[in-house]
């Protein structure tokens, strides 16, 4: 599967959306998390910061940049670390590990409940982060002519059915 922190890259010559839609005339932007590529660059965003990637930088810096769009379409990314390990106590507040639904292929032990809950309380943090960015298009009019695409890079990091963990179809859904 590799990702750019283990030393994979795209093929020579790969085109991303980013080189796609600059090539229709669109205006690209990357703030924060990608897992493509550790040469940035070779995204073919028109412009990108990939220097911090917790959520409120990149909130600050998308909110900021959505304030000035430029006239012509655009495709803003804004890439969160938040879901990823580690969830250390000081960013995230767990949620209650004994209300977490465990799910059927996992075994129902307290690490795994502890690992969840704080894997939720992360969730919670990037999805306020995703209200923000929502609230600005919504103050700036943008969600009047704006599509928000949710996408990620892989599902949970957690065992599917399998000791291969995200391999398995449920952890690339």
């Amino acid at each position: 599967m590799g990702l750019a922190h283990h030393g994979w890259e795209y093929r020579a010559g790969t085109r991303t959306l980013p080189h796609l839609l600059s090539e229709s005339g669109w205006y690209t932007a990357l703030f924060g998390m990608q897992h493509e590529t550790s040469y940035p660059p070779k995204l073919g965003f028109d412009e990108f910061d990939v220097s911090n990637s917790y959520c409120e930088y990149v909130v600050e810096q998308a909110t900021g940049w959505l304030t000035d769009p430029p006239s012509q379409p655009f495709l803003l990314t804004a890439g969160f670390f938040e879901t990823h390990r580690p969830y250390p106590r000081e960013r995230y507040e767990p949620a209650d590990a004994f209300g977490v639904t465990v799910p059927d292929y996992l075994p129902d032990t307290p690490d795994i409940r502890q690992d969840l809950a704080e894997f939720y309380g992360a969730i919670s943090v990037a999805d306020a982060a995703v209200g923000r960015l929502l609230d600005t298009l919504a103050q700036t009019g943008l969600d009047r002519t704006t599509w928000v695409v949710f996408m990620t890079d892989h599902g949970p990091a957690l065992p599917a059915r399998s000791p291969r963990s995200m391999t398995q179809a449920r952890g690339s859904r």
